[in-house]
């Protein structure tokens, strides 16, 4: 089943709202970025989709939508809500009520405040004009008014029961107590314990993972095992990234500051804020609980010690096999260089060994760590890579079910953005 699209950055409020309604009814999605920056939200591809030039734009098989609520609507009806409490005529009518106070009152004062207190800034190296944060924060004020009364009588904006009218404001609330007037908040109590309730919800945390306001920063070439590892995760989770070549050839490396970086001289390097990481697997996990992916299967200890042995297995088996094979087959010609045979014939049968204990275990389960997949299994995606590119891929036909496997997780999404990624790197 292809996964529907949603394209746009996470870290736009109507993407966000597009985003957290996926996750209410576990539809699995794949979010295309559209890089706002140089315009391409501008491009003939994007206005096929939004005519406006503006994001998120959906497609769910032939079904191209734009507008993020009505898109939101479209997803839960496709699943069955009772988010939109269609089932009930006076329940829905209030629904649509409160997503409309959402639309046209709250959300317009926010986007005035969004944008002059972290757009503005952080993205464009501009000041915040005090003038009209000043009167947008009482244009908000005279809402959260209206919302403190109703919500004094009401647990939601709609009635007892949490709605579309109520996540649909999870987006601005996020960035509300991102600025520096959170604070505004607290003359509200009871709209302060609403928000505060709505952004525990889990299909909300997992959007907030992806909601990053600046990129991350990854250091090294996409075409290195390391740094496509942590490219894939990004992808999984949707997060925004940037990649910052270093040139490797000329020993960028080993020097100044990318030693700061990565004390072993090496890549990857990871930048989160003023987090700064190296070692993919660990970078990876980071990336994978900060996005609230379930890929690390945490909320089950058997299952994500699971994750673990086999994540170790991957590390110390597969990779230590294929690094030399990746080594003398791609490196070293890139250099003009010879293979060695003797290095690649002895790591394939390093490998082969491995492979034995992949196709007993994959005889018995659809992935490494059970019926689910891992970062366990995508973790072998770069070396297997390079495996099927190079003249030793037949090595698998002996592995029957090991084959269906790597054939699978290749037709992940993620995987199939960082291969293009990988080839472009190569080129």
């Amino acid at each position: 089943m292809v996964a529907v699209k949603v394209f746009g950055p996470a870290k736009s409020t109507g993407v966000a709202r597009v985003l957290v309604c996926l996750e209410e009814v576990g539809t699995e999605y794949e979010l295309v970025r559209v890089h706002l920056p140089t315009g391409e939200h501008k491009s003939p591809a994007h206005l096929a989709r939004n005519p406006f030039g503006q994001v998120p734009a959906f497609q769910d098989g032939d079904l191209i939508l734009f507008e993020s609520r009505a898109i939101a609507k479209y997803v839960l009806r496709k699943s069955a809500s009772e988010l939109l409490r269609e089932s009930n005529i006076s329940e829905s009518a209030m629904v649509d009520v409160w997503l409309e106070v959402e639309s046209q009152t709250f959300d317009k004062a926010m986007s005035a405040i969004t944008f002059q207190c972290l757009t503005l800034p952080i993205f464009m190296g501009g000041k915040p004009d005090k003038k009209i944060v000043e009167a947008n924060l009482e244009k908000l004020k005279k809402a959260l008014e209206v919302y403190e009364a109703r919500l004094c009588s009401s647990r939601y904006l709609a009635g007892d029961f949490i709605s579309l009218a109520d996540l649909s404001h999870f987006p601005m609330a996020h960035y509300l107590l991102a600025t520096p007037h959170a604070s505004v908040l607290d003359a509200y109590p009871h709209v302060k314990s609403w928000i505060a309730g709505l952004l525990q919800r889990p299909s909300v945390r997992r959007t907030e993972g992806k909601k990053s306001m600046a990129p991350v920063k990854v250091f090294g070439p996409a075409m290195s095992t390391n740094v496509a590892r942590i490219l894939v995760c990004l992808e999984e989770v949707g997060a925004e990234y940037e990649i910052v070549p270093v040139d490797m050839p000329t020993g960028e490396h080993k020097r100044p500051p990318h030693i700061s970086r990565n004390p072993f001289g090496q890549v990857p390097a990871f930048q989160d804020g003023d987090l700064t990481l190296f070692e993919s697997r660990p970078i990876s996990k980071y990336i994978l609980r900060k996005g609230g992916s379930d890929l690390l299967r945490e909320s089950n200890l058997s299952e994500s010690a699971k994750v673990d042995v086999w994540l170790e297995v991957e590390s110390k088996h597969f990779d230590s096999a294929m690094s030399p094979i990746i080594f003398q087959c791609f490196i070293v010609p890139m250099f003009m260089g010879a293979t060695d045979m003797e290095v690649v014939n002895e790591n394939i049968e390093k490998l082969k060994k491995a492979l034995e204990v992949y196709e007993v275990q994959l005889s018995k389960f659809k992935y490494l760590a059970g019926h689910f997949i891992s970062l366990a299994d995508i973790s072998h995606f770069p070396a297997v890579y390079y495996l099927l590119a190079s003249a030793h891929a037949s090595v698998l036909e002996a592995y029957p079910h090991v084959k269906p496997w790597i054939a699978d997780i290749m037709q992940r999404p993620s995987l199939k953005k960082v291969t293009e990624l990988m080839k472009m790197s190569s080129a």
